[in-house]
């Protein structure tokens, strides 16, 4: 399993040079450049006093160019400096960092502790008015845009019944509540849960249809034993273990629906930070969060490989 791990982590290191070259070479020829925003700011300056600073932070040079010389500094360990306040992009992004795992963690977890009793719940009545009602759901929650969603809930929940806060991550002078925090947390997690919840339910109910109709669960009925047994511990069991392989795949999509989230609840994790970086050009930032995010996905498919191998003994990797 070891040497699996390593070389898929070897494996990943051209994936993440790709994904930086596009995602640059995107900024690179995209119009209205950091020059140009930095030119707006500067009007106070002098055009010889404007070139040489834009000079000084590489902004002259083909997007090329920079990509090497961002590349080259990478390799030194080091993201760069953010254009905007100078300070390293490394502990901007760390300041940050945990309030958006905080998020996509405990998404997460209520997606999970939702999704799952409910596919398993529709696959046992399948055909039933609760199977039928649950699907519904799904469908309408996977075709509703995150940021839409999370807006209606700000303005029920926050704005009209006054239940809870409407962004922020604590309120005023409740810097240390950890009560005042999950208020905060409610509205962002239930908005990027329900919208995960929807391919979760689904895959869980198919897995778990696959399993009431296997072999083993005719022989275990045969074996009179309880149906609550014969579901739970023995098709569920043996449901889940494709279900693992979709944490991978849903990994993405939480951390880009995380983004739009905390831009909409004003979270202020790297999916803020990094929206306000698109916005300001600030190419460094932008580079570090989108590099950062890959590495997110990267460990979460090998996290969802591991723990296939883990739920499922027949499988091995050498």
């Amino acid at each position: 399993m070891t040497a699996y791990i390593v070389r898929r982590l070897i494996g990943a290191v051209p994936l993440l040079l790709l994904v930086s070259f596009i995602s640059y070479a995107l900024m690179g020829l995209s119009p209205g450049g950091p020059g140009a925003i930095l030119g707006q700011q500067a009007r106070g300056m002098t055009p010889a006093v404007r070139a040489h600073f834009i000079a000084q932070l590489g902004l002259d040079k083909p997007w090329y160019v920079q990509y090497f010389y961002w590349l080259l500094a990478l390799l030194h360990g080091s993201l760069g400096y953010s254009f905007v306040d100078n300070r390293a992009v490394f502990a901007k992004i760390l300041e940050r960092l945990p309030i958006t795992l905080e998020l996509l963690t405990l998404s997460l977890v209520v997606t999970l502790a939702i999704a799952i009793p409910v596919g398993v719940l529709a696959a046992t009545k399948r055909g039933s008015w609760f199977d039928h009602l649950s699907s519904a759901l799904a469908f309408a929650a996977y075709a509703t845009p995150v940021f839409w969603l999370g807006i209606v809930l700000v303005d029920v929940f926050a704005i009209h019944l006054r239940w809870l806060p409407t962004s922020g991550i604590t309120s005023l002078g409740h810097e240390g509540d950890i009560g005042d925090r999950l208020r905060h947390l409610v509205l962002p997690v239930a908005a990027l849960s329900l919208v995960s919840f929807a391919s979760w339910m689904r895959y869980q109910r198919g897995s778990m249809i696959e399993a009431l109709t296997a072999p083993f669960v005719r022989t275990a009925r045969a074996k009179g034993l309880s149906e609550r047994v014969v579901v739970y511990r023995h098709a569920l069991r043996n449901a889940l273990i494709p279900t693992v392989t979709l944490l991978g795949l849903t990994l993405p999509g939480l951390v880009g629906g995380a983004y739009f989230v905390e831009y909409v609840f004003s979270l202020p994790g790297m999916g803020l930070l990094g929206i306000d970086s698109v916005f300001s050009r600030d190419y460094p930032t932008v580079m570090g969060i989108t590099l950062l995010s890959a590495v997110l996905v990267v460990l979460g498919n090998l996290l969802a490989d591991v723990l296939y191998a883990v739920v499922d003994p027949r499988i091995r990797y050498d």
